[in-house]
């Protein structure tokens, strides 16, 4: 009824005008395409015309009788060539004529309808929020309103959240009623924006952002877990074992605990925890022996930092989840490389080696190992062993090595098909680390073929050793380029090197690194994939170990790496060794080059929860970089900052009263 209206009303304006007057029959003719037309407010179409009796075909285009339109009167403009652009706003009788006409004879034209549409108005509510994980799921609606819709057009929507239709795991989801569910971490970037818009016009719509934080909810699931520590004592002692989160704040589980000089313990554990906006959060955990508090950073859904925070022990340890269909003896196979690090007895000592598992079959074979007990070096030495069934609930099996010393056994625990934490479980040393399951073929000369970053830690003959560093390797056999920080019981270095490295044919590859005027260091590796090994420094004066990593991504300056990360470290402050360790949540480079967060440690046994840190940071284009942090004490630490990946940053302290190594993990 009100288009039959505006034409009508219309059609009297135009035969009152007398503007023009139609052609006779027998009179040329202009045809006008197309006649009677819809139009959205501000958009545009295109008008043709068909003459016929005419000797030129020039023609003159008006709106309500003005050529070329108004841009100012609001009743739209049309260009030479019959494009015509609605105004903005529909004019007070809803629609306009178009005509076209002769331009040499103003009697010939013809003229068309177009009643103008308002653009539908599309709005969002709220358009920021704020929102955590719950267990169980919570959702959050978000409101749409239409307004402007004509009646012959859906008014169906849809949502997207960063531009999927509906959401996914990673970034949460949206229903078709608005109601937005968060995933259980913050995605890359800690927001996302959810967009509605009307389907009959994917331009008119509304968006909201939404911030996302950490929370309880963001530990569901099986968790293997292991962590070394010191007590009051100063005996070393490890634990490793299954925990249970049930996204709400109870943990559930058992854990094999180990102390120096006496075989391992088993235990049944239960306890709760927190997380808070920026992952960090605590736990408490009672087992047979009492109960221990600990300090967490959430990396992600599938990992978590955490340290000791008792006065009467520190440690720093590590929780991944778990992948419940490994829990079968099947599961365990193929090539593994390793990385055990603790003491025999009172000797710092370290293990790394390779073995093949052979599942079903529960044998270890083919198994080779390097050994530093306190600067003794045992290199290249065979080994075999056994597993036992590993329980289908939490992933725990035992093994037996028979190595050059003689049978030693391990409780272990599955992460996953790649990779196995275990812990030692005879009186004879007390060791705990992991198994990475190996890939890309036999291990060669080629897995080193580019800029590679490691991290080593460990003792010295007196005291505490960290280092990290950078080198080229040229594929072959040559090692240049190569720089190194490294802190040596409060006596800090920065070293250029070059060297070589070689890889035999059972997988073993060791590398020499000679630096002027300094003494020669060498290691041992063990390859989990091409580019990326386990390490053992081999020099015997320092029992260290740690991980290479082929740096990948691109290049690593200030501008680039940014984000939100989880900090963990471990060290001491000559001339004690009295373990020191922190966990915390570092904001890098929101604004260029600063850094912002929060830690909590435990330094020699006095608690220090919940301490700000501010500083500053520089990369240089190979990655290799400094940083700077001061607490709210007004104490600074200088580190020196190897990035191997977006992802990943290794850390050494670089002041003489402190010997610290640790890591940037990123969170999102």
């Amino acid at each position: 009824m009100r288009r039959a209206a505006l034409l009508a009303a219309i059609a009297i304006a135009i035969a009152s005008s007398g503007c023009h007057k139609s052609a006779a029959a027998t009179t040329p003719t202009i045809t006008i395409s197309p006649t009677d037309i819809d139009l959205e407010a501000g958009t545009s179409t295109q008008f043709g015309e068909t003459i016929t009796g005419e000797t030129t075909s020039a023609v003159t285009w008006l709106v309500n009788g003005v050529a070329g339109g108004s841009s100012t009167t609001g009743i739209g403009t049309i260009s030479s060539s019959g494009l015509y652009t609605a105004p903005d706003l529909p004019p007070a009788v809803g629609a306009v004529t178009i005509t076209v006409e002769v331009t040499a004879d103003t009697a010939t034209f013809d003229t068309a309808t177009v009643v103008i549409t308002p653009i539908p108005v599309v709005t969002i509510a709220p358009t920021t929020a704020t929102i955590a994980p719950s267990m169980p799921a919570v959702t959050t609606p978000f409101m749409v309103s239409l307004f402007g819709v004509p009646m012959n057009v859906s008014s169906a929507v849809t949502w997207e959240v960063d531009s999927v239709v509906g959401g996914n795991a990673t970034i949460g989801t949206i229903d078709q009623m608005g109601n937005y569910t968060p995933p259980t971490v913050p995605p890359p970037g800690g927001t996302v924006f959810i967009e509605v818009y009307l389907d009959a016009a994917p331009t008119q719509s509304a968006g909201a952002t939404v911030t996302l934080e950490y929370a309880a909810a963001s530990l569901q699931g099986s968790y293997a877990f292991s962590l070394a520590g010191q007590a009051s004592g100063g005996g070393l002692f490890a634990r490793a074992g299954q925990l249970t989160a049930n996204g709400i704040n109870t943990l559930s589980g058992s854990e094999d605990l180990h102390t120096a000089g006496s075989a391992a313990t088993i235990s049944a554990i239960s306890g709760t925890y927190t997380v808070g906006s920026d992952g960090r959060g605590t736990a408490t955990l009672t087992d047979t022996n009492g109960t221990s508090n600990y300090d967490l950073v959430v990396v992600s859904a599938n990992q978590v930092k955490f340290i000791e925070a008792d006065n009467f022990a520190t440690a720093h340890g590590e929780a991944d989840l778990q992948t419940t269909s490994s829990f079968t003896q099947a599961s365990f196979s193929g090539g593994y490389a390793f990385d055990f690090f603790g003491v025999t007895g009172t000797t710092p000592t370290s293990e790394i080696g390779q073995f093949t598992a052979t599942g079903a079959g529960a044998g270890l074979q083919t198994g080779l190992e390097d050994v530093n007990a306190g600067g003794t070096l045992t290199p290249a030495a065979s080994f075999s062993g056994s597993f036992g069934t590993i329980n289908s609930s939490t992933g725990r099996g035992t093994a037996t090595i028979n190595g050059f010393s003689g049978p030693t056994t391990f409780s272990f625990y599955m992460i996953s098909t790649g990779e196995v934490r275990f812990i030692e479980t005879d009186a004879s040393a007390d060791l705990v680390g992991d198994a990475m399951q190996q890939s890309g073929g036999a291990p060669n000369a080629g897995f080193l073929s580019s800029l590679t970053v490691f991290t080593i830690s460990g003792r010295s003959a007196t005291g505490k050793f960290a280092s990290a560093g950078i080198f080229l390797a040229d594929g072959t056999s040559g090692v240049t380029g190569g720089v190194l920080d490294q802190n040596n019981d409060g006596t800090p270095a920065s070293l250029q090197f070059a060297g070589s490295y070689g890889v035999t044919a059972n997988g073993r590859g060791t590398a020499t690194f000679t630096s002027i005027g300094l003494p020669t260091k060498t290691f041992v590796m063990y390859f989990v994939s091409p580019g990326d090994a386990l390490i053992q420094e081999t020099d015997s004066s320092i029992v260290g170990e740690g991980v290479v990593l082929a740096q990948r991504g691109g290049t690593f300056s200030t501008p680039n790496v940014t984000g939100s990360f989880a900090l963990n470290w471990t060290g001491a402050a000559p001339p004690t060794t009295a373990q020191q360790d922190a966990t915390g949540q570092l904001t890098v480079g929101k604004t260029a080059a600063v850094v912002s967060g929060t830690w909590d440690r435990n330094v020699a046994l006095v608690l220090k929860p919940g301490v700000t840190l501010t500083g500053s940071y520089s990369l240089a284009i190979n990655g290799r970089g400094t940083v700077t942090l001061t607490d709210a004490n007004s104490v600074t630490y200088d580190l020196a900052a190897y990035v191997a990946n977006s992802n990943t940053v290794f850390l050494v302290d670089i002041d003489p009263a402190l010997v610290f190594n640790g890591q940037l993990t990123r969170q999102f």
